[in-house]
């Protein structure tokens, strides 16, 4: 009964204490002012919950106040001696401490959820079937961020002797499983695998390891849409690992509170378990970062910093090559992963799966299907949104993944021998395995790849991918309109006429064979939109569609050359490299570019089948397209005599590589 009072009378001693009271309730006052006026003026793209990010940084953030207000005084040694002092045990100040910076922000953080919910159903109807379900889940899940990083913070605040060593421990926490996986784990796996792109268990572990980016995760502050946020459930395996973080500093935390001495205050390190765990951390870890820059001197390297880690650590040159058998311990693991890494190289690269193995491959060909910025900005073995968009779009589970294996196959041979192949193109692929796991490679194309690869792009399932329009039907209510880059004219069809137009159109995609996009650019787009499902597709016209254009000139008047309609000017600029400013170069040239314009009707045909709109560009390595320095063309607008900028490309005559 005695523990019980004494426990109860410093929870409220300890509530006097106003800092962690005055920071937390202040930072959910300020946000829900700040939430409540970004709901009055856009309802639909603010979050009050799960979603926002200023919520995550404020819940990380008082995670690591509300430590360093309840748990500094270990790092004092006057403010220590006073607390010990009184008729109190350590751990009734110790816990009292902890239960009241819980209390004072998840109180605070549950009120200013329940607020933010009920005036957000009061100004938006369709919040409210989720209301309940929303609300109470962001409580919870931002709850679990708060305990993450209050959890660290305090293990950090009883492990360090001296406020320095706290912070370096606490950095450790938070950036140590980015560093072990991105940093090493990533760099290692691209310096040995010759056809990485990604590994998609170490992006879970560097996630789950991470707590920033695990919270980021947890409560989907990587959300845009309102809708998604309001449905969102986290995973399985990132709720576990939130709970996994919060028990083992838990459990952290029991163990260095009862351990913790007073005599250790003022030293580096108030455990010595925690400062050999920190000396064979971080002499591992950069050991492993600089040995990726000088491989095969890891041993060296560990030598190096675990002297100068005991260096910073005692200061005292007879104690630097004590622990003997831990600086061996942590050579071993150095070499143990660099020759682990060399040693897995050849399976990695030449990893074939069988194909009652596969369930689905998806392939990014560079070059093929994007524009000639896309193609250029693409390097093997580098994620860009363009590789994972096409990734995502070509997903193949039928014909195209039997033509894709196979061609994959030929391209194995040459990722390890022939180094000019990848000067041209590179195909990135994702296996899709029938366990579940996924399998990422990046496979080098020479151009007599890049052309067998039609036997994957003429299968209806490569085409039914590059071209959704096939998949379209019953489009007799839809809005056709053409669009050239001068023009976007709307297609006065009948809906019979429409119908009819896709069926020619479909029949002319199938029909079409990879080379015959070498012949030339498309004409322009038709935009087909539905207004009843809120969908657009851009159907590409190319001049080889023989009946699609022929239908098209037969009920409107479309123009297959920019030059057929009346253009004003046309303006060319031409990079001048290695100009020296002493050299005259004439006129038409300034600050190390040449314009030339072209107005004359005379002047203008020599550009006649050459010019194209460079929204048109989708085929960078079959029917490469040339910008000079900027191609743009002042177009009369037919029917309102507007004149339009028209941004333009030229064709070029022969097929160009990167």
């Amino acid at each position: 009964m005695t523990s019980v009072r004494y426990l109860w009378n410093w929870i409220k001693e300890a509530g006097r204490g106003h800092v962690t009271a005055f920071l937390s309730w202040g930072g959910f006052f300020i946000y829900i002012v700040v939430t409540i006026f970004a709901l009055q003026s856009d309802s639909y793209s603010t979050f009050s919950g799960i979603g926002s990010e200023s919520l995550l940084y404020l819940s990380m953030g008082l995670g690591v106040l509300a430590a360093a207000a309840g748990f500094c005084y270990l790092e004092q040694p006057v403010k220590l001696d006073f607390y010990y002092s009184l008729p109190v045990k350590r751990g009734t100040i110790f816990w009292s401490k902890y239960i009241h910076g819980i209390v004072q922000v998840l109180f605070p953080l549950f009120i200013s959820m329940a607020v933010c919910g009920f005036y957000e159903c009061s100004i938006n109807r369709d919040f409210v079937a989720y209301a309940g379900y929303y609300v109470l889940q962001s409580a919870v899940l931002f709850s679990l961020v708060f305990l993450i990083f209050y959890h660290i913070s305090i293990v950090s605040f009883l492990a360090g002797g001296r406020f320095v060593t706290v912070l370096v421990l606490f950095a450790s926490f938070i950036y140590g499983g980015q560093v072990v996986f991105q940093g090493i784990g990533n760099a290692y796996a691209k310096y040995f695998f010759k056809t990485f792109y990604r590994i998609p268990e170490l992006e879970a572990m560097k996630e789950a390891l991470t707590p920033e980016q695990l919270a980021r995760k947890l409560t989907g502050a990587f959300l845009y849409d309102k809708i998604e946020a309001l449905e969102y459930v986290p995973e399985k395996e990132i709720v576990l690992a939130a709970f996994f973080w919060i028990l083992l500093f838990a459990v952290l935390m029991v163990c260095l509170e009862r351990k913790r001495k007073v005599e250790n205050v003022g030293k580096v390190f108030a455990f010595s378990a925690a400062e050999r765990a920190f000396v064979f951390f971080v002499s591992v870890v950069l050991a492993l970062l600089f040995g990726n820059l000088a491989m095969g001197y890891g041993i060296l390297l560990v030598f190096l910093f675990h002297i100068l880690a005991e260096m910073l650590i005692q200061r005292q040159g007879n104690a630097l090559f004590r622990r003997k058998w831990q600086m061996a311990a942590e050579c071993a693991l150095v070499l143990l992963m660099t020759e682990g890494f060399a040693a897995g190289a050849k399976a990695f690269n030449d990893f074939s799966p069988e194909r009652d193995e596969v369930s689905a491959v998806r392939i990014c060909v560079n070059g093929m299907d994007m524009s000639q910025a896309e193609y250029e900005e693409n390097f093997p073995g580098k994620e860009t949104y363009e590789t994972e968009r096409k990734l995502e779009q070509f997903k193949f589970t039928e014909e195209g993944l039997a033509e894709g294996l196979f061609w994959i196959q030929s391209l194995k041979e040459k990722a390890e021998t022939d180094g000019k192949a990848w000067e041209y193109s590179f195909a990135t692929v994702c296996y899709e395995m029938k366990d579940g796991r996924q399998r990422y490679r990046v496979y080098p194309v020479d151009e007599v790849d890049f052309q067998s690869f039609s036997r994957v792009f003429e299968t209806k399932e490569y085409k039914e991918k590059a071209y959704p329009a096939l998949l379209w039907e019953n489009v007799g209510d839809n809005r056709f309109a053409w669009k050239d880059g001068v023009c976007n004219q709307i297609l006065k069809l009948t809906k019979e006429e429409k119908e009819v137009f896709l069926k020619l159109y479909k029949e002319e995609v199938l029909e079409f064979r990879m080379e015959e996009l070498r012949e030339a650019a498309p004409s322009g787009i038709v935009e087909m939109n539905s207004d009843k499902w809120g969908e657009t597709e851009e159907l590409l016209i190319y001049p080889f569609f023989e009946k699609t254009c022929a239908f098209l000139k037969e009920h409107e008047e479309i123009r297959e050359d920019l030059l057929d309609y009346p253009v004003q000017s046309l303006k060319v600029k031409e990079d001048v490299p290695d100009r020296k400013e002493e050299t005259y170069v004439g006129d038409g040239y300034a600050g190390g570019v040449r314009i030339e314009h072209y107005e004359t009707e005379e002047e203008l045909k020599e550009w006649r089948g050459r010019l194209v709109w460079t929204k048109l560009d989708v085929q960078p390595l079959l029917c490469p397209l040339g910008y000079r320095g900027g191609i743009e063309a002042d177009v009369e607008e037919p029917e309102s005599g507007a004149v339009v900028n028209v941004k333009c490309c030229e064709m070029m005559e022969t097929s160009k590589t990167p």
